[in-house]
């Protein structure tokens, strides 16, 4: 079962953004991080049969580069350069195969 919107990118773009951003701002009302009404929006529009296109995966790109970006402008360099950090990822890196 597919929603009956007109097959254009713009509308499919609408309908995931939108979907997702009210979501997020209830669950935030609720006390919930928004990442998880984006998550459940997401769920439940894939249930509805709603199909992502290109322009949904251009947007999605776009918003993990923004949260990459403002991750690493939390990060601060001497931090990750602690003995704890260095050797637990030095463990981690002889433990895969």
């Amino acid at each position: 079962m597919s929603i009956g919107l007109v097959d254009t990118g713009f509308n499919y773009g609408i309908t995931w953004v939108g979907a997702a951003y009210l979501a997020g701002l209830i669950t935030s009302r609720l006390f919930l991080p928004p990442l998880v009404g984006y998550l459940m929006a997401g769920y439940v529009l894939n249930v509805a049969g709603v199909e992502a296109n290109e322009t949904l995966n251009h947007l999605a790109d776009i918003g993990i580069e923004l949260l990459l970006f403002t991750v690493g402008l939390k990060l601060k360099p001497s931090s990750l350069l602690r003995r704890e950090h260095i050797l637990d990822s030095t463990r981690k890196i002889d433990l895969e195969p």
